[in-house]
């Protein structure tokens, strides 16, 4: 994962961070995918940072690999799912107005310990995230 980028809406013209920059954090546990990134002192930066802030862009999605025979499809609740046992690489993950995954959410703070009060009151949740204040 050293070379994963966060996207504004999946647009690779639209980085927000690197990690071989080290802009960027990733971190997995048995919940999921976690991220904080530096967010650039830039135009879509402050305007990403703002919408995040406000409300108005609230969830995630990735552009990922699947490795060979590393999803399987079974109905839920008359739904089509597929669950995804191995990823063979991770490129991007974009924060977005439509996210594609619904248990996805992220978040503006200023420091740790303001994270760290918003995990525990949203731990309900599969995967959080948090931009750090610029």
């Amino acid at each position: 994962m050293s070379k994963v980028l966060v996207l504004y809406d999946h647009n690779y013209a639209n980085v927000l961070g690197r990690v071989d920059a080290g802009t960027l954090n990733l971190s997995i546990d048995k919940v999921g995918l976690k991220f904080t990134v530096q967010v650039p002192d830039t135009s879509l930066g402050r305007d990403v940072y703002a919408n995040v802030k406000a409300g108005n862009l609230k969830g995630m999605s990735f552009g990922f690999t699947v490795a060979k025979g590393g999803d399987s499809w079974n109905r839920m609740n008359t739904k089509p799912t597929r669950t995804i046992n191995k990823i063979e690489k991770i490129n991007e993950i974009s924060i977005v107005s439509m996210p594609a995954y619904d248990d996805t959410s992220v978040n503006v703070t200023r420091n740790f310990d303001s994270f760290k009060k918003y995990k525990e009151q949203n731990y309900r949740q599969k995967v959080i995230y948090y931009l750090d204040h610029m």
